[in-house]
């Protein structure tokens, strides 16, 4: 790890030390990070839904920008779409 520059750390000191902080859990894991160390940091959010079928309004980053303080900016990148969505022109379960 040394060679890149790379730092073992626990999650608090990594929030702390950073500017940038990429959420890369599953959405139900949120609320057991220590959000409140988030305030005025970028939280890049790069979850996917975990069914298309999903009876929620907002989206995943939505829900995440609703836990962190307010001086947090979420924004949502790094998303996967399926390659069958992709062949079959749905998005979402959806087809157009």
């Amino acid at each position: 790890m040394e060679k890149i520059g790379a730092k073992l750390m626990k999650t608090e000191e990594a929030i702390k030390s950073s500017d940038i902080i990429v959420m890369a859990i599953p959405k139900d894991f949120y609320k057991e990070q220590p959000l409140h160390l988030l305030e005025g940091k970028t939280v890049i959010d790069c979850s996917n839904r975990s069914s298309v079928k999903s009876k929620e309004n907002l989206s995943q980053a939505e829900y995440l920008e609703s836990l962190v303080p307010q001086s947090a900016n979420v924004v949502k990148a790094f998303n996967v779409l399926s390659a069958y969505s992709l062949e079959s022109g749905g998005i979402q379960g959806k087809s157009f």
